[in-house]
C-alpha cells in the first residue's frame, strides 16, 4: 500500500468513524462517554489528517507528483 493513500485514508474513515459514532451514541441514549469517545475519534483523526497533510506539503512522503509540479 502506499505512503500517501495510508497517511490520508487512515484518518478520513477515523473522521467518519468518529461521526457515525457520535450520531448513532446521540440518538440511542444522548450525551454519554460513548458520545465522548466518538467525538475523541474524531478529533484525534482530524490531527492525523493535519499532520499527514504538512507532511504531503513538505515532501516527506513518498512519491509526491505535487511537489515536482512546484518545481517549475
Amino acid at each position: 500500500m502506499d505512503s500517501e493513500s495510508f497517511a490520508f485514508g487512515a484518518p478520513v474513515i477515523g473522521v467518519l468513524v468518529g461521526a457515525v459514532i457520535i450520531v448513532v451514541s446521540l440518538f440511542q441514549g444522548g450525551l454519554t462517554p460513548v458520545t465522548m469517545i466518538g467525538g475523541l475519534i474524531g478529533f484525534v483523526s482530524i490531527v492525523g489528517l493535519t499532520i499527514a497533510v504538512t507532511r504531503f506539503e513538505r515532501g516527506e512522503l513518498s512519491g509526491s507528483e505535487l511537489t515536482a509540479d512546484r518545481e517549475h
